[in-house]
């Protein structure tokens, strides 16, 4: 494989895990507003970001 091709596949997969982070962000938001109880999806949200960068 070229370097290039190695590289766009590398910046997809990036924006994927900013994408997928944040969509991890939003489910728990969603499920802290429906919810009373604490969750764990947001600060697996954040560390889904945290990671992805």
């Amino acid at each position: 494989m070229s370097r290039v091709t190695e590289m766009v596949l590398g910046v997809i997969g990036g924006l994927i895990g900013f994408g997928g982070a944040f969509f991890a962000l939003f489910m728990g938001s969603l499920d802290e507003a429906f919810n009373e109880t604490a969750s764990s999806l947001t600060g697996l949200g954040a560390s889904a970001f945290l990671f992805s960068a």
